[in-house]
């Protein structure tokens, strides 16, 4: 999907989404600046998972990751619980270590 803001003070110049056309799933997101340059990518981790007693399976989303093209730098969000319990803390994703781990 390719969206185009009208009005001229919204930042972004064209944003595009890759949607899994089954589950609506937003696998990744590109997005460019009014000049046309690439600005910045979201990518989703998605996996098949259960969805309750009924054993109905469908999308989860693990995990996302930005990338910030022009300024250089990414993000990385983690939503399942189980990498999160595996001793991870606050200052292994405070932006000193990120830099670190980036090198």
């Amino acid at each position: 999907i390719d969206i185009i803001p009208k009005n001229e003070k919204y930042p972004h110049g064209k944003k595009r989404i890759y949607i899994d056309k089954t589950n609506y799933s937003i696998y990744y997101t590109i997005t460019w600046d009014r000049a046309g340059a690439l600005w910045k990518i979201w990518l989703s981790g998605i996996e098949v998972s259960h969805l309750g007693p009924s054993g109905d399976t469908g999308p989860w989303q693990k995990s996302d990751l930005g990338l910030d093209i022009q300024p250089g730098y990414g993000t990385i969000m983690l939503g399942d619980w189980k990498n999160n319990s595996n001793g991870l803390t606050e200052a292994d994703v405070s932006v000193s270590a990120m830099r670190r781990k980036a090198r």
